[in-house]
This record gives structure tokens, sequence and C-alpha cells, in this order.
């Protein structure tokens, strides 16, 4: 068998000896064509590997024949010889093989397809993740447009709470709403973004979270003496408004606890049992929003584009505290704020260790994203850009605040 596979095999050299220029360094005297010869070169060389193999009965005689029959083509283009038909021996006894593919071609072929969707799932992952950040880079520009056409309706940007159930009275410098209500102001933004009959459906007289009081003190009563029929009705919504929900977060899907949360907040000064202290804050401690807070475009006189407005946050939080739902404000959350913590910080002080649990946020007003390097944070102007998550301190406070006179650096 070896010794009529080596007699095979020369007859096919024979009939390639045609194709190598006769001179040596594989060059005929009159060729000028020294990149044609030097691609034969490599061709042939590549053909004596398959030659090789083919020898020692790795390779069909079929598939010899074929490698051959295009090496020759290639040849001919280029102009070197003419093209080269196998001979009669080799085609007499490829006529007597079965076709097919042998086993260890199979295997090549299975190899090959093996390495190639190896190299496209990360593409697919990354192109799929690319479409996933533009929708959340656009949910956020909706809001922005929504919270302008608030502004122009009503004058004024809507408070990122009303009737904040965590007020405390020991707080000379707090009014207390005359009932708790907890209400998140992205519900005030359902009109403006085509959720007029979701909105209309809500009895504003009644609360929408039933978080009361706390340590020390008993808050006041929830209007309407009840939350329920507002929760309910939210709940049964959130299904139905993927808008205030980042693709990108998943958290909702295997924790039933974060399915109504938000991804996206407001931008706070960090108070959680403050109440309408907003037009008493000075200007180095004031945001565009907080409980009973009442902004307007005046008031922003850093510049629209140098101040920031809202900020994604991650569903699943936190070691400290609680987020809030798109609906209500519950425990302490009532934004979120940059300066406080960089994006993404999974520890509640820097000398805590992270929580290991699916990337839980570490502390309430912590913004997050599940984006790559940082998180989109919308402007006072409703523009939209991407934070990333090493940006120093000093920048995060100057976009938090409103009206603090200082430089914005690039971001």
């Amino acid at each position: 068998m070896r010794s009529r596979r080596n007699e095979i095999a020369f007859l096919v050299i024979g009939h390639c000896r045609l194709l190598i220029p006769e001179q040596a360094g594989f060059r005929r005297a009159t060729c000028t064509h020294c990149t044609k010869c030097s691609f034969v070169l490599i061709l042939l060389r590549l053909l004596h590997g398959f030659l090789s193999s083919w020898i020692n009965g790795l390779f069909s005689g079929e598939f010899l024949i074929s490698i051959c029959a295009q090496l020759s083509a290639a040849c001919h283009y280029y102009g070197i010889t003419r093209a080269w038909q196998p001979p009669a021996a080799i085609l007499t006894r490829a006529k007597t093989r079965r076709t097919g593919f042998t086993l260890i071609e199979l295997l090549v072929v299975i190899a090959i397809i093996a390495v190639l969707i190896a190299l496209l799932l990360p593409a697919v992952q990354q192109a799929r993740e690319a479409a996933r950040r533009t929708q959340c880079k656009n949910s956020l520009k909706q809001m922005g447009l929504a919270l302008h056409n608030y502004m122009d309706t009503h004058r004024v940007f809507p408070p990122s709470e009303l009737g904040n159930g965590r007020c405390t009275e020991t707080d000379t410098a707090n009014t207390l709403p005359p009932c708790t209500m907890n209400l998140n102001g992205l519900v005030l933004l359902l009109p403006f973004v085509e959720q007029s009959g979701l909105y209309n459906s809500f009895n504003f007289n009644q609360a929408f979270d039933p978080e009361i009081g706390g340590a020390g003190f008993a808050g006041a009563p929830l209007c309407g003496g009840t939350a329920t029929p507002n929760l309910t009705l939210a709940q049964n919504a959130t299904r139905s408004l993927p808008l205030f929900s980042c693709p990108s977060d998943a958290s909702g899907v295997y924790n039933a606890a974060y399915v109504h949360r938000t991804s996206y907040d407001f931008i706070i000064y960090r108070y959680y049992q403050d109440c309408n202290q907003w037009g008493k804050r000075t200007y180095t401690r004031r945001a565009m929003f907080e409980d009973g807070s009442f902004c307007r475009t005046r008031d922003i006189t850093d510049g629209m584009s140098n101040t920031a407005m809202m900020a994604e946050t991650r569903k699943a939080c936190c070691l400290n505290g609680s987020n809030s739902t798109w609906y209500g404000r519950g425990y302490v959350q009532v934004g979120v704020t940059l300066y406080n913590n960089p994006p993404n910080r999974f520890e509640r002080l820097p000398n805590n260790p992270p929580n290991a649990t699916y990337n839980i946020l570490g502390d309430w007003t912590n913004t997050g994203s599940f984006h790559q390097g940082g998180i989109h944070i919308m402007l006072a102007d409703a523009s939209v850009r991407f934070l990333n998550e090493n940006v120093d301190a000093v920048t995060r406070q100057r976009l938090d605040v409103i009206a603090d006179g200082q430089v914005l650096g690039d971001f």
C-alpha cells in the first residue's frame, strides 16, 4: 500500500515539475516577475506538505487531486506555465475509491468551524451590548425631553420626591408635609412620555409607598390612609414601562425584589431625612432635585450643559439603605449623587469588602450601570454623556451642584 502511494506521489511530483521554473532559485533566466515566482515557490512548498501527508495516508486521492488542480490554475493565472491536468494513473485510482471525506478531513473542518464560532460569539455579544447601551441612552434622552416639557408646562422642574415619609421632626429646618405620599418624581413625567392613561389612573390623594417614620420619630400619616391602590396599579404597569429600566440591567430577572426598581434617578444632595429644604440650601449644596424641590432654569447659573440632571443606577442595591421603585420612595433614597461615591462602588466604605452578590451597589444614592467603564448621565440641557467611572471627585461634585460658580473640567 505504501509503495503504491509513493508511486502515485512521484507521478504527481513529475507533473508538478512542469510548474517549477528551471533556473536555480526557482526563476527562469527570462523571468522578470519575482513576485510570481515567489508565489509559486510558496504554493509548491504547500503542495509538498500535502503530498507527504497523503503518502502517509492522511488525505484521500481526490483531495490531493483537487489541491494540485487549484495550484496549477493559480500558476496558469500568473502566466508561469500551462494549467496542469492530473495523470491518468491518479484519475483511474481516484475513480475506484469511494467518494467522501476521511475522518481526518472531517475533524479538520469541525475544528475550523469551532474556531470561527469562538471568534464570532464575543463579537455578537459586543454588538448586543452596544444596542442595549444605545437603547439605555435613548431612554435617558426621552426623560430629558419629558423634564423640559414638564418645565415648559408648569414653569418649574418636578421634585425628586413629594411627601417624604422619613422626614424627621427633630430637624427644625424641615417643613413637614401634611401627609406622607412617598411619590417618586418620575410619576409626574408620565403624561410627557405618552402614558397619560396610567397617570390619570393614579389617585394623588393617596400614598405611593407605605414607608413612614424612623428611629425616634413617627412621620406624617399616609395620605388617604393607604398606599395599596396606587402601589398595586404601579406594580401591574411595570412591565409596560421599559422606559425606566436599562436593558443591560437584568437584576429584576433573577430577583423579584428588583423588578419595580428604576435604572435612572434624579441628582440630589445626599440627605434622606430632609424635606422641603431645597430653597434653604446654600448654592454649594444645592442640586437640581430633592424632596419638595422647585428648581427653575434661572436657578442653574453654572449653565445647563455643566450641571447633571439624572444618572444611571443599578436596581441591585444596597449594602446600606435601599434604592427606589419608579413610582415610590421608600427607605432613605430620594435620588442619586455623583459626588458621594464614584460610579459602580460595591463596598459601603473604602475599607469595607465589596458585596459578592451579583454586583450589588454598596450604598444608597450610589450611581452604577452594567456598561463597561462608566455610566450615562443626563445634563440639564437634556444631552446625554458617558461618564467614566474613574473621573475625579472634584468634577463629580461640580456636576452635582447648580450654582457653585466653579469651572467644570473635561470629563
